[in-house]
């Protein structure tokens, strides 16, 4: 006798409702639309759950738009750009760093979108307070949810002309915007830390209690 099919919970998101919108039916389908016009290339993640032992599958795949192979290359390219944000010489005083884009202009409350890929640098070549990042508090080596290649760790973060690149790995996207966090700190003062707010993930009132913990007296 063939196994019974568990019942499931099937939730589903387009990288860009501009381009391809993606729902559920009532009979646990996948149901895409595409705007009027559009050309492009889409990813669609899907996430089921288990309604009997609570079990999680998530699964992507891509969709292309349209018929122009010009246009596709072009649009593939510019969601592949990244998005360059500028950290300046940072303060002993909360929140520690202020961010620019790159054309100079100062960025209010930085929110990380986990399909993106970032790139940080420092502002004027900014030489002091060594700047870093990851999911796991102060100078703590990351999870394996997300990727930083470039200069710098997080025993020495990047002064002058360095650089690094942040992402969300693809297959933990889902997982890092419900549970994730990414810090910011300072590597040579502890009492330096802050956190990037996450793109759709649940509002938390308060600092982290991990990030808490290890603020001290400035140095």
């Amino acid at each position: 006798m063939p196994a019974k099919k568990q019942p499931f919970s099937l939730t589903v998101e387009s990288s860009d409702e501009d381009l391809l919108t993606a729902s559920v039916t009532k009979k646990q389908r996948i149901k895409l639309k595409a705007a009027a016009g559009a050309s492009g290339e889409v990813e669609v993640n899907v996430r089921s759950v288990s309604l009997v032992d609570g079990s999680i599958n998530e699964e992507s795949f891509d969709v292309l738009i349209g018929s122009g192979l010009s246009m596709r290359q072009a649009n593939r390219k510019t969601r592949r750009k990244k998005i360059d944000i500028l950290v300046d010489g940072g303060l002993f005083k909360d929140p520690f760093y202020r961010f620019f884009d790159s054309d100079g202009d100062e960025l209010e409350g930085v929110k990380i979108n986990a399909k993106k890929t970032y790139r940080f640098s420092r502002l004027d070549n900014a030489d002091m307070h060594p700047f870093y990042l990851g999911d796991s508090g102060f100078n703590k080596a990351s999870s394996q949810w997300i990727k930083i290649k470039g200069d710098g760790d997080v025993g020495d973060g990047i002064i002058d002309s360095e650089r690094l690149t942040f992402k969300v790995k693809k297959k933990y996207r889902s997982k890092f915007k419900q549970e994730g966090r990414l810090d910011y700190f300072c590597t040579s003062h502890s009492s330096m830390i802050g956190s990037f707010q996450i793109k759709g993930a649940n509002a938390s009132d308060s600092i982290d209690p991990q990030i808490q913990a290890v603020i001290v007296p400035s140095d």
